[in-house]
């Protein structure tokens, strides 16, 4: 009766057996699971992209910013950097424009990262054209799916432009000490023509400087604290200084830096921190400037007619002021926030 039981199961789990030698073992291989297996076929699929991306090459042209074209159609791999176009160019040029660096252009895309990058954008940009054109409805997911195409025109032309080449001097000597101030120096700044500099400190005095000759053509004794802001007008016919007793004192001249006269204005009820004049485009006639304080308040000023009003909103003293190029003035303070008012 047992021996009846155990023969069949015997013979079925030889069959199983033998089964599963012969399909693995006399193939020199071992079982492999199934997700072992399709990560196989995913990493093998991936080696195969990049394998076909390496071998894709596109016939160009490289002309300058005339179009004219320099050396011959190149075959390039579409994989190209611009540092490597960079490298085949100077091979290309002469000896004196060595060494320059050069931005590359297609269709006025500039390359970032590689030949391929752009022209799939610009790919990308003909696709979303064409689908606006047709009336037809595309989402972001359509774009994201495209796959990349050599272009279909035979020649690709990549512009070059030189950029400029900033270097570093190192400071061999000093070509001049402008000396005066009996304290310490707080602030200078720059006349909009760049003629004439202006520099306060804590003798309380501005002193008008010419910089060409180097020497002084003005003495602004007016203020009782230390000068520590100084900001010209855009137009540079006015200067304002501002002091540690929150006094400002709005100068004019004859127009050749001399002749200086001030109007002074009580403005804050703490020391002055920054000046920021409403841009020239926005305000031809130069006349509004915004002050900044330890008081945490905004002031918008008239240079004739003074303070316009005022703006408050900051906890803390106000670090620095700005008035932007869109009408808006921006501000931020030791309270740890900006402010923007238009």
């Amino acid at each position: 009766m047992l021996l009846s039981y155990g023969f069949p199961f015997f013979f079925f789990f030889f069959f199983f057996f033998w089964r599963y030698y012969c399909r693995f073992c006399w193939k020199g291989q071992m079982p492999v699971r199934k997700r072992q297996r399709r990560d196989t076929v995913f990493t093998e699929a991936g080696a195969v992209d990049e394998i076909e991306e390496k071998d894709k090459n596109v016939m160009v042209r490289l002309v300058d910013e005339k179009g004219v074209l320099t050396g011959a159609q190149l075959l390039l791999p579409v994989t190209a950097t611009p540092k490597q176009l960079d490298e085949l160019l100077c091979s290309m040029l002469d000896e004196s424009a060595r060494g320059t660096p050069y931005a590359f252009f297609i269709d006025g895309d500039q390359v970032h990262d590689s030949v391929r990058d752009s022209l799939f954008r610009r790919q990308q940009e003909a696709f979303v054209d064409k689908m606006m054109k047709e009336g037809r409805r595309f989402r972001q997911q359509d774009v994201s799916k495209l796959e990349f195409e050599l272009p279909e025109e035979t020649v690709v032309d990549i512009q070059f432009k030189p950029q400029a080449k900033f270097m570093v001097r190192p400071v061999t000597r000093c070509t001049g000490a402008l000396e005066g101030h009996s304290e310490a120096v707080l602030v200078v700044t720059f006349s909009p023509d760049g003629e004439a500099l202006a520099s306060g400190g804590g003798d309380k005095e501005i002193r008008i400087w010419d910089v060409y000759t180097l020497t002084p053509t003005e003495e602004l004794k007016a203020h009782t604290s230390w000068v520590q802001v100084l900001s010209w007008a855009p137009d540079g016919k006015h200067l304002v200084s501002g002091s540690k007793d929150g006094t400002i004192i709005i100068w004019s001249h004859d127009g050749m830096y001399g002749n200086f006269k001030g109007k002074r204005h009580k403005a804050h009820s703490s020391y002055l921190s920054h000046i920021s004049w409403e841009p020239l485009h926005r305000n031809i006639d130069c006349n509004r400037f915004v002050s900044a304080s330890k008081d945490t308040t905004l002031k918008v000023w008239h240079n004739v007619t003074g303070v316009q009003f005022s703006l408050s909103g900051h906890q803390a003293c106000v670090t620095c002021v700005k008035w932007g190029g869109e009408g808006f003035i921006y501000s931020s303070s030791q309270d740890r926030t900006r402010h923007c008012v238009g």
